[in-house]
């Protein structure tokens, strides 16, 4: 019998396929967790639509109005967007730094191999958990105490000590020092059990 050789088909695999399902998940958490919700920030800032303590005022199209008025001085001569802005910086400088700062200093303090703390992983759960559930209580506490018919607006208010234009730099500013004080305790809780 002779041995006929077969021509041969070169069997070659598509690698590109495999490129598109591994960055599959990329895209679609992007899509999911980043566009999506840019996507509708910028839809909800065309309408006119927030709670006035529990009272819930909107949806009412506005259009770019809401652009218009966070660029155009108020009555009083304050540009919006410049109040805003200054508010997030306190709120970064004052409670995201001094954080970051702490954290670090803990995650070094606990990853050390030369301290060999026992119960590392416990540690470090009983560390982060808070840091998960705080941004949402911080917020919920903050929106209820400072509400428009929160107990602390209502007692500023009442006693003259703030207008009802100014109640919100007010809560910012008490914001402001209860995030710092809540660090200052920490740390010195911390240096009192050494």
């Amino acid at each position: 019998m002779k041995n006929k050789l077969r021509p041969t088909r070169s069997r070659s695999i598509s690698y590109a396929k495999w490129g598109y399902i591994f960055i599959a998940p990329f895209f679609i958490a992007y899509i999911l967790f980043t566009l999506i919700p840019q996507v509708m920030t910028f839809y909800n800032s065309l309408f006119m639509n927030y709670r006035d303590g529990l009272m819930q005022v909107g949806p009412k199209f506005v259009g770019l109005d809401n652009y218009v008025k966070l660029f155009s001085p108020d009555n009083t001569g304050n540009i919006g967007i410049l109040k805003y802005f200054g508010n997030t910086m306190a709120l970064w400088i004052t409670g995201a730094i001094p954080q970051f700062a702490i954290a670090l200093l803990l995650a070094v303090f606990f990853t050390s191999y030369r301290l060999n703390i026992k119960g590392q992983s416990f540690f470090k759960t009983v560390i982060y958990m808070p840091n998960l559930i705080m941004a949402s209580a911080f917020s919920m506490l903050f929106f209820t105490l400072f509400s428009n018919i929160g107990p602390i607006n209502q007692i500023l208010t009442s006693t003259g000590l703030a207008d009802t234009v100014s109640q919100y730099q007010k809560g910012l500013e008490n914001y402001c020092i209860a995030k710092v004080g809540k660090e200052l305790f920490k740390k010195l809780m911390d240096d009192e059990n050494k």
